[in-house]
């Protein structure tokens, strides 16, 4: 039951446009029909990391009541912004109504459109929904959401037989075949918002730990608070600075280091002592590196920031050659910061001014003016960002050298610290990351 049009999708970012290129196999493989362009673009998406929950199993209703399920009604919300021409044909169905249905425990949700008049739009939130995401896990947002099964213009998807793809469903008439609404199911956990889409704290929560620089060892540690190193290595050199990122795109952030004095990165792909598992060359020597997952393909790679003149190099792949991303932004000598600002997958660039201790920051990696500009903590710190609640956001924070204290907030606004604790002695190199893939 396999439709051919053609796919013309437009995409509204960075992160959509990456999907992109997924939803004419997701369709194939699944056999959802691919119209024309829709009105509307699928809703936004997160940056939650390979990391993924299971299909959700079969567990059709068993009591009633008249209670809206949170994770159903915020993904309706969600859907229905995004696709404003469409419409909501209700979650909850009284006890005496039919059958068995989920609708009766609230956690079924039937979404107003033609399969007639609105084909495209209907296949393009489906078609995001079953996708493979870039870390290869398929039908990836279904499994985010919680989504048990969907019906559609007689079909059903069952996530608890996915290898099926779109079957058949027996129907007769227009909303008994579902041609004028689609039909989400929800698993418990998706209907209460267990699911990694809701559950922030699930997934990716990165924690600090410092960089020794006269023997070069390493001190991490997994949780916010003051205490032991969780891990504890020697991997560097003289003269070196630490950096650190997912380099193999596995969900753990791992260590490396820069040596100003022949602009080489030395990347490594497990926390402990070791040879590099990357070494080349970027960029002329003494410069400030960086790391980020600057185009969004779930692997980070490095730049550096110059600060005679305020501009950033950024490359995409983790080998010697040009810069990919080259632009100015801010007055020369800031200190240069990274970060998932917005959630939209992509890692941007901004800097802290440490004569005032303001930050500025760009969702565009370009000279464009900042969306972003406060005042958190005093002048003369270090700053060290990283998204420390998992919400998919990187917010930001700093490091008192006299003493060996982080001060870590989870908002891209000044006020007080979610988070303050010693951690190692003073006057070491702060860094961040994922450690534990936790």
């Amino acid at each position: 039951m396999k439709r051919t049009t053609a796919v013309r999708h437009r995409r509204r970012s960075t992160s959509r446009a990456l999907r992109r290129s997924g939803v004419l196999a997701a369709a194939m493989l699944t056999g959802v029909a691919v119209g024309a362009e829709p009105a509307a673009a699928a809703p936004p998406g997160k940056n939650l990391g390979p990391l993924i929950d299971g299909y959700q199993p079969y567990v059709g209703q068993s009591s009633c009541n008249s209670t809206e399920q949170p994770g159903v009604v915020s993904f309706r919300s969600m859907v229905l912004a995004a696709y404003p021409g469409t419409g909501d044909s209700g979650i909850l169905r009284g006890c005496s109504v039919g059958g068995q249905s989920e609708h009766k425990e609230g956690r079924a949700w039937d979404w107003r459109v033609s399969a007639f008049t609105q084909h495209a739009t209907a296949d393009d939130l489906l078609n995001w929904l079953l996708a493979t995401d870039k870390y290869g896990n398929r039908h990836a947002l279904l499994r985010r959401f919680g989504i048990m099964y969907i019906i559609w213009d007689r079909q059903i998807f069952r996530a608890y037989n996915p290898d099926a793809g779109w079957q058949p469903y027996s129907c007769s008439g227009v909303t008994d075949c579902h041609q004028d609404h689609v039909h989400f199911s929800f698993g418990w956990p998706g209907a209460l918002q267990q699911t990694s889409w809701w559950a922030g704290g699930s997934f990716g929560k990165q924690t600090v730990g410092f960089y020794q620089p006269s023997n070069g060892t390493w001190h991490l540690r997994n949780t916010h608070s003051s205490g032991p190193s969780d891990l504890a290595f020697a991997f560097g050199a003289t003269g070196a600075r630490p950096i650190t990122g997912d380099w193999n795109a596995d969900g753990k952030t791992t260590i490396g280091y820069y040596q100003p004095s022949n602009a080489t990165f030395n990347l490594r792909n497990t926390n402990n002592a070791g040879p590099a598992d990357h070494s080349f060359a970027f960029g002329p020597p003494g410069m400030v590196p960086l790391a980020g997952d600057w185009n969004n393909d779930g692997k980070t790679t490095v730049g550096f920031y110059r600060p005679s003149d305020g501009s950033f190099h950024l490359r995409d792949t983790l080998n010697a050659g040009p810069s990919d991303h080259s632009f100015r932004f801010g007055p020369p000598g800031m200190i240069p910061v990274t970060g998932d600002w917005n959630n939209d997958g992509k890692t941007t660039v901004g800097y802290y001014n440490p004569t005032d201790g303001t930050w500025h920051l760009n969702d565009q990696n370009d000279s464009s003016a900042a969306e972003a500009n406060f005042r958190f903590g005093p002048p003369g710190m270090r700053p060290v960002t990283g998204d420390w609640n998992a919400d998919g956001k990187t917010t930001i924070g700093y490091y008192r050298p006299s003493d060996g204290t982080y001060v870590l907030r989870n908002a891209l606004s000044d006020g007080p610290a979610d988070h303050v604790f010693n951690f190692g002695p003073a006057s070491m190199a702060p860094v961040a990351g994922d450690w534990d893939k936790a």
